[in-house]
């Protein structure tokens, strides 16, 4: 699971990418959402987790927007 962005913003808002990829398949899911905040981020893991099923484990690159305050 990543965060990309800040990137040129969409018709609709958006100015991040969130992709979530497969571990064992390879399989990536890219969402476009308008903000890093834990509401948006959490909507498109829920997203991928009722479209694949929840992971055994989550792993990221620890970026600060992965930290807990």
């Amino acid at each position: 699971m990543d965060l990309v962005g800040k990137v040129t913003r969409t018709r609709k808002g958006n100015e991040y990418i969130c992709v979530l990829v497969d571990y064992y398949t390879k399989w990536a899911e890219a969402y476009a959402i308008p903000n890093k905040s834990a509401a948006v981020v959490s909507r498109c893991i829920i997203n991928f987790f009722y479209r694949f099923g929840a992971p055994k484990r989550i792993l990221t690159d620890q970026g600060s927007e992965f930290v807990n305050q």
